[in-house]
């Protein structure tokens, strides 16, 4: 009897740590995930209007603002570079937002970009975030979805970020002639109903009355990336 009770007393205690082992290996996966989760990005800093480059007599009032700066969490080793419209290459279709910036990712592909402009006290004053991004959400062929899909991931008293669709009608990406169900299978759009649908992130500068539109393929990022993209940003 003695022995059998010493059998279980040693077996209990081997389960025992066998399970303070086993936690403590979860913890350090976790501590590791966290880390590497940390690691996996890194800090852009932009300030807007990057250049005058595409300053006219029809957009002035956009570029002559006081400078402002975004910064932003992008996965390491992406990178930003001010769009050269004179280049000959695939582009997103943008429309509404200036001195906008290429987003390319650690291959050397553009998967997104990022602009800015400017809105009204006026727009501001009608209470609802399409009058804020009217340039960029009211159009019926390409829009920042500031209705249906808008929603606020951060909120200071300076700023407000949200998430949200980047739609584009079927007749539209048709008469561009981009290769969609190319597009579909490569998962850098999706068929919505809509339109085609990419993922955007909005943010606007509640005191400077200046904000920024940035589109990302749909496959860019994953969802845990997205936000944190979104949620790191800050205008000031």
């Amino acid at each position: 009897m003695k022995s059998k009770f010493i059998f279980i007393v040693f077996f209990s205690f081997f389960l025992l740590l066998a399970f303070t082992a086993c936690n403590d290996d979860f913890k350090n996966e976790l501590t590791e995930e966290i880390i590497i989760e940390y690691r996996d990005f890194e800090n852009k800093s932009i300030t807007f209007p990057v250049s005058n480059k595409y300053k006219t007599e029809f957009n002035a009032k956009i570029y002559e603002i006081e400078p402002f700066n975004l910064t932003f969490d992008l996965p390491k080793e992406w990178s930003t570079k001010e769009t050269i419209l004179e280049l000959d290459e695939e582009r997103f279709i943008v429309g509404g937002i200036f001195s906008v910036v290429d987003i390319y990712n650690q291959d050397g592909h553009l998967v997104g970009y990022v602009g800015y402009n400017i809105y009204s006290e006026e727009e501001a004053e009608v209470g609802f975030p399409y009058a804020i991004y009217s340039q960029i959400s009211l159009a019926n062929h390409y829009r920042f979805d500031a209705r249906e899909e808008y929603t606020i991931v951060k909120e200071t008293d300076s700023f407000i970020t949200a998430v949200t669709n980047v739609i584009i009608s079927a007749n539209f990406l048709k008469n561009s002639n981009a290769d969609i169900d190319k597009l579909i299978s490569e998962g850098k759009i999706i068929e919505g109903e809509y339109g085609y649908y990419t993922k955007g992130i909005l943010s606007h500068n509640t005191k400077q009355h200046v904000y920024i539109a940035m589109e990302f393929e749909n496959n860019a990022l994953n969802e845990e990336q997205f936000n944190r993209v979104a949620k790191s940003i800050i205008l000031n």
